[in-house]
């Protein structure tokens, strides 16, 4: 091959790889010559990585871009760091944005983790916050519950670009639009077009359930903040916070007619 060699890389579609991961995925990190680097072969190679779906390549003057589709890691099985994927799993060093599966899902069911919850979007695991209080009588309430729903992003934190919505603990169904940390309000969802406002979390009383019982467990910590995620087999038991923010709280809170904070909620639960 003629040797000129290539002046850029753009990457771009990536969220859990780096570029220069992606640019190392590709062969193409020891400055190779522009008319050396064939498209299919780049793609080929992108593709042996465990975390990307599929890519596109192209070639300009003395250019390569590369646009990746990420695989969506689902969760983290705590005890052997596997990463599960939606149709595959892959053990590696690789920090990733991604819940820790706390408790056993059998393997079998694996390859059907995929969540009603990717309804609302399908970047994140779509997590319900589950506020629990336990009481001197060893009484426990779920004061509240909140749904946090990604944009784009691995995580639906409220902190990185995510938002909140308010449901209704007893019913399961999401009261309001959802809000960002902006203050910014969305009836659909600005991705999938999902109405938010009306939306049955599937499998709530199981999930209230779940979490009553671990709240249980956890007598020497009565204030807990549960994330869970729903799966199409249940709900499933991510992990307890003891110092849950109050942001998201205050926030979906506020939207109410009555602008009241969650104090007076707060006050019920533990006095039982």
């Amino acid at each position: 091959f003629i040797d000129v060699p290539l002046r850029s890389i753009e990457v771009t579609g990536n969220e859990i790889l780096s570029d220069s991961e992606i640019i190392k995925a590709a062969s193409l990190d020891n400055d190779p010559s522009f008319f050396s680097v064939i498209s299919m072969l780049v793609k080929n190679k992108l593709k042996e990585n465990p975390y990307i779906k599929d890519a596109k390549v192209s070639k300009g003057f003395l250019s390569v871009k590369i646009k990746v589709k990420e695989k969506k890691v689902l969760y983290i099985k705590k005890d052997t760091g596997e990463k599960v994927m939606t149709d595959s799993v892959s053990k590696d060093e690789k920090e990733v944005c991604a819940p820790f599966l706390t408790n056993e899902v059998p393997a079998k069911k694996q390859s059907r983790f995929i969540r009603a919850m990717n309804k609302l979007n399908k970047s994140s695991v779509n997590t319900t916050r589950m506020v629990s209080v336990m009481n001197d009588k060893g009484e426990v309430t779920i004061l509240a519950t909140f749904v946090r729903i990604g944009n784009g992003k691995c995580v639906d934190n409220f902190n990185s670009g995510g938002m909140t919505a308010k449901v209704d603990v007893e019913t399961g169904t999401i009261l309001e639009e959802a809000v960002n940390k902006k203050g910014e309000l969305f009836e659909n969802h600005p991705l999938t077009g999902t109405k938010i406002k009306g939306f049955q979390i599937p499998y709530w009383n199981e999930a209230k359930e779940m979490v009553k019982e671990a709240a249980k467990k956890s007598t020497h910590v009565r204030y807990v903040g549960w994330d869970v995620a729903m799966s199409i087999n249940g709900p499933v038991l991510i992990e307890g916070n003891q110092f849950p923010g109050h942001d998201i709280y205050q926030v979906a809170e506020k939207i109410g007619p009555d602008d009241m904070g969650v104090l007076p909620m707060f006050k019920k639960a533990i006095e039982g």
